[in-house]
């Protein structure tokens, strides 16, 4: 075995262990920015029941049932398609 065929079958195992690493972080990344998004979006909920109804009533606190659902879907939906 001379030294240009050590040298080529380790350039193609560098190749695949470079591929299989950049793979695992992409798939790992896509996980943490799934996660994210649905994290924002339950503190968007959360944000919009806890302050909002006292941004449109005054002082007294009301929400609006379906102002709420209808607004987290709508996000939900919007989310989705990007």
């Amino acid at each position: 075995m001379g030294a240009t065929e050590e040298t080529s079958e380790q350039a193609e195992r560098a190749d695949q262990v470079y591929r299989e690493q950049l793979g695992a972080q992409r798939i790992g990344l896509d996980r943490m920015f799934a996660k994210l998004m649905v994290c924002q979006w339950v503190f968007a909920i959360a944000i919009a029941v806890v302050i909002s109804p006292y941004g449109w009533a005054g002082k007294e606190k009301v929400v609006h049932g379906t102002s709420i659902w209808r607004c987290s879907w709508a996000r939900a939906l919007r989310s989705c398609r990007s």
